[in-house]
């Protein structure tokens, strides 16, 4: 590393930035606009889809309780944002790790702490439900990244959809009225349906503590899930 992108690297840690400059390798930012113990296993869902697709995947989340990148299976390296906002990354870090996605854990809302963790360089997906309290959310969590962070672009994943058209109404209502009052453009990702949901649920009462872990079996979320990675990029189409 030469002396400017050493003092590249030290200057967007002191600006508390995750990654020194843009990077080849995708980056995702998702934030969901409630908490509820299916973000977490949505997360771990998507990564393990990932890795079945023979793609190494960084995750960036604060579940992360070591002070180092740690490699946690041949698919899977892990990093707490804190130490990031100390090492920034750079396309080397990532590429040196075979890492070709990273994936950064927004959790909920967007204040101070977080905004590390989002960039307009970033991709970056919203997740919400079809209820009211999630749409004024997921408005206000656009609203901050757009005036704060810079971000132009934002895609938008709803869950907990009885049908599809489910999905397309509510993206549709926040929408409008992000149109209404913001400079912003909005795509949609699709939706999971309230079965794939309780498909997993299921799963993990009847066979297994832990979510997910048999991939041999088709699930009706992993199929919602493989759709938004194939429109996110991370999959190649078909």
């Amino acid at each position: 590393m030469d002396q400017a992108q050493t003092l590249r690297k030290i200057m967007n840690a002191l600006e508390g930035r995750l990654f020194s400059e843009p990077t080849q390798i995708p980056v995702i930012s998702i934030v969901f606009a409630r908490e509820d113990v299916a973000n977490l296993r949505t997360q771990k869902a998507l990564t393990k889809l990932l890795g079945t697709k023979g793609i190494k995947t960084l995750s960036v989340s604060s579940e992360a309780n070591h002070d180092s990148i740690k490699r946690e299976s041949s698919m899977l390296w892990s990093v707490n944002p804190k130490t990031l906002k100390d090492a920034p990354l750079d396309q080397w870090d990532l590429s040196d790790r075979g890492v070709r996605v990273v994936l950064i854990d927004g959790k909920t809302s967007v204040d101070e702490e977080r905004l590390c963790l989002y960039d307009r360089d970033h991709e970056t997906v919203v997740v919400l439900t079809g209820q009211e309290t999630d749409r004024v959310a997921a408005y206000q969590i656009i609203k901050s990244l757009q005036k704060r962070v810079g971000v132009k672009k934002v895609s938008v994943l709803v869950m907990g959809t009885l049908e599809p058209r489910d999905g397309v109404r509510v993206f549709t209502q926040l929408h409008e009225l992000c149109c209404r009052f913001l400079d912003i453009e909005l795509v949609y990702l699709g939706c999971i349906l309230k079965s794939a949901e309780n498909d997993e649920k299921n799963h993990d009462r009847r066979f297994h503590p832990k979510f997910l872990l048999d991939y041999k079996t088709r699930s009706a979320l992993l199929a919602d899930l493989e759709v938004v990675a194939r429109r996110l990029g991370l999959i190649p189409a078909q």
